[in-house]
């Protein structure tokens, strides 16, 4: 179907402009992060899969698995929190290294 005239004049405001920047930042670091895994051995990432799942699955407060609804907005900033601390480390933290 195409787009309306409307739809394609559309400019995000300032809090959406944001938005959408902030998605573009967690689809790169999925897409580096995917890199990564694909670098690996896939036998080992294969064994170590549901390891990862069950912690993943194990605390909902540490990994949210859902966002909060649009008229939520306490429960959209900790589910912001919460995948920015997934998606970067702090900077006081060194990076992560296979051994540690």
């Amino acid at each position: 179907m195409p787009r309306s005239k409307d739809a394609k004049q559309w400019q995000p405001d300032t809090f959406g402009q944001k938005m959408i920047d902030r998605i573009v930042n967690y689809v790169l670091v999925t897409e580096r992060c995917t890199a990564e895994l694909n670098s690996f051995d896939q036998s080992l990432v294969k064994e170590l899969w549901p390891q990862v799942q069950a912690k993943f699955l194990s605390d909902p407060v540490k990994y949210p698995s859902a966002m909060a609804e649009q008229n939520d907005p306490e429960g959209r900033k900790v589910f912001h929190v919460k995948c920015e601390r997934i998606c970067y480390l702090p900077e006081s933290t060194e990076p992560r290294t296979a051994e540690g």
